[in-house]
């Protein structure tokens, strides 16, 4: 079975516990923060309108790479089926 990056990294038990704990830490989430706040503030100083849209691009892309940064340790779960088997609704994620 071919694993994803992400399955790879969870396997690695020790790796993925201290990667949860880093993202925990109110220093790093700061860190992490003010490092995208700078970033943002950099890109936005672009005035004309096609480079404008490119950096839309780059902020959001900074963006998501900060979101599977902070989540990367964080288990999947599957979703369960409601126990009365209605369509509409019939499951609810955990």
């Amino acid at each position: 079975m071919i694993q994803t990056p992400k399955q790879r990294f969870l396997a690695r038990k020790t790796l993925a516990a201290e990667h949860n704990q880093r993202c925990q830490d109110q220093n790093f989430i700061s860190t992490v923060d003010f490092a995208l706040l700078h970033y943002i503030e950099q890109q936005s100083r672009i005035p004309q309108a096609p480079d404008a849209v490119a950096t839309g691009y780059r902020i959001e892309g900074a963006r998501d790479f900060v979101r599977i940064l902070m989540s990367l340790s964080d288990e999947p779960t599957r979703a369960e089926p409601l126990p009365d088997g209605n369509l509409v609704g019939n499951v609810r994620l955990k």
